[in-house]
């Protein structure tokens, strides 16, 4: 059994009660992996009854403050409590910033800190009981999607992104599609977000079992569920603290 818990669901300019997009997903074994680290992350995981301890990998899906803010706290954190370096799993385009942000807010060596692995899109990487691989988003800045195999199951996360054809493939015949739906007006397109009709279409295309989506910017999100239901298998709003297991 997989269990995935939404620390934050909304983006950069959502109700503060949403909090950042953040999700920490824990296996069989008791591994805890974080998909991004926005701003706040560490109150959440706290209010949540976890701590940096119970996190054994960060991954990074690009370098906007909703998804990236959190981690100098979040070394902080493991400074403070004795731990080893948090090990950061992000793509080559993301690497500089993190190293960049962690010498603005006061760590001038960031290897001593922190351990980053530096991943390419579709090569799959193994890191304890997980297997990862990436694809290119389509952001406005460089960005990636995960897609997250482990104890037999598999977890995509869109990240920020457009509609991304290429992601019904990525996706294909998954348990959970965690997929971003900021917008409400074709204007965010230009802003590089999908929709969650865009969500839906990928999700129902890739037959996955679950969608959830986040990333929103208003609570509650105004899904027009009956133009749905035929379409895809189940679809969850998920709430900061909310949690599913697959």
């Amino acid at each position: 059994m997989v269990r995935i818990i939404f620390l934050g669901v909304g983006g950069w300019i959502s109700e503060p009660s949403l909090g950042h997009t953040s999700i920490l997903i824990e296996n069989s074994k008791g591994e805890r992996m974080l998909l991004d680290a926005g701003e706040g992350v560490y109150a959440k995981l706290k209010h949540f009854g976890y701590d940096v301890d119970d996190i054994d990998y960060v991954i990074i899906t690009h370098a906007h403050g909703d998804h990236i803010l959190g981690l100098p706290t979040l070394v902080q954190m493991c400074i403070h409590n004795g731990l080893e370096k948090l090990c950061i799993i992000t793509f080559y385009e993301t690497v500089e910033t993190i190293k960049t942000l962690l010498k603005i807010t006061g760590y001038n060596n960031a290897e001593n800190f922190v351990k980053i692995v530096e991943l390419e899109p579709y090569k799959e990487f193994n890191v304890g009981s997980y297997k990862l691989t990436f694809i290119e988003a389509l952001h406005t800045i460089p960005a990636v999607s995960v897609k997250v195999n482990v104890d037999g199951k598999c977890i995509v996360y869109s990240g920020d992104t457009t509609y991304n054809p290429k992601l019904k493939d990525f996706a294909k015949e998954c348990n959970l599609l965690i997929h971003e739906a900021s917008n409400y007006s074709q204007d965010a397109y230009k802003y590089g977000h999908s929709s969650y009709q865009d969500a839906i279409k990928i999700a129902a295309e890739a037959n996955v079992d679950i969608l959830a989506l986040v990333h929103y910017y208003k609570k509650p999100q105004p899904i027009e569920v009956e133009k749905i239901l035929d379409r895809i298998k189940k679809i969850c709003l998920p709430y900061p603290g909310m949690f599913l297991e697959i």
